[in-house]
Parts: structure tokens; sequence; C-alpha cells
């Protein structure tokens, strides 16, 4: 039986041939036939005809190839909802074929022999006759032969009739098949082609194609979908946000500190002999040394009958021997795996939800937010994202596929309430205690209009500092509380006049700007 796998292998390679012979839509292919791939046809030889029948159709689709031809990673999102839809309907036409219960009678009858058929043949063909026209099969012409024909002759029948009966219920099922695949594929196109006009003339990566493409089609009302639209141009204008996300998450660099680290506390002291002078015994212990014998020891190889003794204890480090101070402790690292994985490490977000930063200041913190869910999904970095006015909410985007809707909702939220960021900071040292976190860097967003942190607080990000973690602050606005800031690494600005992202240094727990 065909599955998912298959129906998406075969759609993509019709899809690819169709675009690159460019074929009209609806005109079926002009690819001769002995000039077509030999995949495609190994693919044809497995698939079954109707599913085969109603793939063909749907690659013909107008919006369904023109999308696959112009935008770049549509084929295969196209593909991959196609060949669910398709298996869904497989599952349905499995689970509700309503010619299951004859299909296992006609498998009965195949399996009598002339004597048991004869005797069910009176309770079999008034059965048949309510579900078959003559048409479909020729009943009257077996109830006419079958009770005058000799014992030999009854058997070729039998076997003609089960082979009529089987090719008429096969033609029920493949017309039962045609009719749930021939709606799929009208909800199928009509759904696709709903979906791909919206990209029309849109120029997104494939990573926001993606992201686009994998929210429910309930989800697309044009509020959300202008938003979305927005927060990508502001990325693509304002190429300083990229600066900012690569000044974010540690790379190899900090990721061989830390695997130094690692070995220095894996690693142990043992002795190590060395070579000394007689003069440096230091008492007699046991081992297999020849050069520190003590003379009975020797004597052993002086008497035949103790020589094995002796080859026994060397072989079991058992011999008396001398030892000597010149023994040192040196270090013997342990066993490690593989090294750390290469490349830049994960981040932590703290998002300002409070109603300070609402207008102005809550577009470009979510257009940030936009660019690192973009480039985590890209680059597959950790993203831990925690919004924040007087409570938190966290999303970790560990599963991309599986969380494209709480991405557009994080995304769609408007802002509100008090501000406390004092949680939000918990909640980042806690993560910073995870093995997929160990690495992160944490980036604050906010107008900083706070109190003061707590000495726990800042306590707290001083011991992890200790292992190389890096505090980001960017504050979009001008009024940010200085005594905050500066207990970040590295401080960020957004420019309102040249929209743009700067770095400013912080000096005396007063803020000076780095000059242009």
């Amino acid at each position: 039986m065909n599955d998912k796998k298959q129906y998406k292998t075969y759609l993509m390679l019709k899809l690819k041939q169709q675009i690159s012979a460019g074929n009209s839509p609806g005109k079926g292919s002009v690819v001769p036939e002995d000039s077509r791939d030999k995949i495609i046809v190994k693919e044809e030889i497995q698939l079954h005809g109707s599913y085969r029948q109603v793939l063909d159709d749907i690659a013909q689709n107008t919006h369904i190839l023109y999308g696959s031809r112009t935008i770049d990673g549509m084929a295969s999102l196209v593909v991959e909802d196609i060949a669910t839809f398709i298996d869904s309907a497989r599952q349905y036409i499995e689970l509700h074929n309503p010619y299951r219960s004859e299909h296992e009678l006609l498998t009965r009858c195949a399996a009598f022999d002339n004597g048991t058929f004869a005797a069910h043949w009176e309770l079999l063909y008034p059965y048949l006759q309510k579900r078959y026209t003559v048409k479909e099969l020729n009943l009257p012409f077996y109830i006419d032969e079958f009770p005058v024909i000799g014992m030999e002759e009854y058997t070729y029948l039998r076997m003609e009739f089960l082979s009529d009966w089987e090719s008429a219920l096969l033609r029920k099922e493949i017309a039962y098949e045609l009719e749930i695949l021939g709606r799929a594929r009208k909800q199928i196109e009509r759904y696709i082609a709903e979906r791909v006009k919206i990209f029309y003339g849109c120029n997104y990566s494939s990573v926001e194609l993606e992201l686009f493409w994998g929210i429910q089609p309930g989800m697309w009302q044009r509020k959300t979908f202008n938003l979305l639209q927005m927060l990508s141009a502001v990325c693509k204008r304002n190429p300083t946000i990229q600066i900012l996300l690569d000044a974010l998450g540690r790379g190899n660099g900090q990721q061989q500190e830390r695997q130094i680290q690692l070995e220095e506390q894996t690693s142990s002291r043992v002795m190590k002999f060395s070579h000394a002078s007689r003069s440096d015994i230091d008492g007699i212990g046991e081992s297999n040394r020849l050069d520190a014998l003590l003379p009975t020891e020797i004597a052993l190889l002086g008497d035949a009958s103790l020589e094995q003794t002796f080859y026994k204890k060397y072989v079991e480090r058992r011999l008396q021997t001398f030892d000597f101070r010149s023994q040192t402790l040196v270090k013997v690292q342990a066993e490690q795996s593989e090294t750390t994985p290469s490349g830049p490490g994960p981040y932590i977000v703290c998002l300002d939800t409070s109603g300070s930063m609402s207008g102005f200041p809550e577009k470009v913190a979510k257009a940030i937010c936009y660019g690192l869910i973009l480039r985590s999904r890209a680059e597959k970095r950790a993203c831990y994202l925690i919004s924040y006015s007087i409570d938190i909410e966290v999303l970790n985007l560990a599963d991309w596929e599986q969380q494209q809707e709480q991405i557009v909702n994080f995304l769609s939220y408007s802002f509100h309430g008090g501000t406390n960021l004092e949680p939000a900071l918990k909640e980042a040292l806690r993560m910073l205690q995870c093995d997929e976190y160990s690495l992160a860097d944490v980036l604050v967003i906010s107008d900083f209009e706070i109190r003061d942190l707590s000495l726990e607080t800042i306590t707290a990000i001083n011991k992890v500092r200790e292992h190389n973690t890096l505090f980001h602050s960017l504050e979009v606005g001008c009024g940010g509380n200085n005594e905050v800031l500066v207990q970040f690494d590295v401080c960020w600005y957004y420019d309102h006049h040249t929209n743009r992202i700067r770095q400013r240094k912080l000096g005396n727990r007063r803020i000076y700007f780095e000059k242009e």
C-alpha cells in the first residue's frame, strides 16, 4: 500500500518534470515516454493507479505549478501538505471501505472446494444480485450453467466466476477510491491555491516562508499577515539588527574554553615513577620493576624449582621492590567524548511587554524578536524567549514545526501592564544552568523605565559571568535607569533619528555614547 513518503517523492518528481519541461497546466505532459526520468517510471510502477492519477492532476494545477516555479522553497511546502491530504484520504478509504465485508466473503468462497461452493451457491447469488447489474457481473449465465454441467467443468466454471466477481468488485473499489480522492483533490487545490496566492509577489526568505506557511488557515486574519509583513520589512531595512544578532551566542572560542574547564574538573592525579639514584630509597613495595628488585627476589631465579614463582609474581606485579622519592604526582586526563559542537551558541531573550513599551518601541522590539526567531531556525540555534511585564511567559524554540502558531501569537500580543524585570532575569539564570543553554548569552529588550535590581539578582548575574556569559541590553527609548544598565556587559540602544541599533559604552556608572 502507498504511503505519505511515496506520495511526496512522486509528486516532487512530477512538479520538477513539469517545471523543467515548461508544460502548460491542464494539457498533460509533453515529455515523451521514452525520455522520462527512470526514477519517475519506477515510482509510477510502485504507486497505486488511483493515487497516481490524482497526483498527476494536482501536479498540473495552475497555482501549484506557478508557485512552485516562481517562489523559492514553495514546492517542498506544497508537496508536504498535499501528501498529508492524500494520506488522510487513504486512511479514510481504508477505514470506511463499504466493500470490505464483500472482499472477505470472496476470499472465503475462493477457498471452497466444489461441493462446499455448490452448497453455498443458493445463498450467494441472491446476495450478489442485489449488488451488481447484469452488465457489471453476468450472474444469469452462471445461474443457468452451474446446475447442468459436470464436475470437471464445474471446477473451471467456478474459477471463472470467482475471477469475474473479483474484477467487478475491484472496479467498484477503484470507483470508490476515485470518488473520495476526487473530492480530496478539489479540497487540496482550493486550499493550496488560497495559500499560494497570498505569497505572490512577496520576497520572503525560505525560513520566513516556512514560518508563514506553517500557520493554520484560520489564523490568516489580514491584521496578523500585515503584522508579519511589517516585521519582515523592518528586519530587511535595518541591517544593524543583524549586527546585534551576530553578537549574541558564544562560538568556538568560548566552547573550547568551557571544554578546558571540564577537562580540568575530570582529570585525576596519579604517582608516576621516574628514574632516580639508589640514595632516593623511600621504602619497600610491590611492583614488576626489574631495576629495583630486592636481593631475595633475585635469588628466586637461582633455584630452578622457584623460577616459575618469580615469573608468576612478575606478571602479577607482586615482586618486592624498592620505592623511591622520585615518584611524582602527574595529571592523567579522563576519557572525554568528542569535542563540543562548533558554531554560534544559543541565546535567551527577555522582552519587556509592559504598557510603557506600546507604540513604536513595541514595533522595534517585535522586529528584533522576529529576526532572532528566523536566525534560530536558519542556524539551528536554541532560542528561549521570555516575555515579561508583571508576570512572565516563556517560549522555548526547540520544536519549530509544532510551535509556529505559538510564535505568531507571541509576536501578535499587545503590550500592556506594569514592569518587573526580576522574574524574567531569574528565569534566564535558571535556564543558564541547563545543558542546552549553558553557553547562551542573555539579551534584555526594554525601555528600562524600571526600579533598581536587587542585590540578590546582581550577585547571581556576577556568578554566571564566571562562565563567560554575556548580558546584553537593548534600550528602546531614552529614559532608561542607568543604575540597571550598568549591570550589563554590552549595551545597545535604538537610535530613533537614524532607525539604527548602536552600541554604547558605560563607565563609572555614567553613560557616554560611542563616537561615530
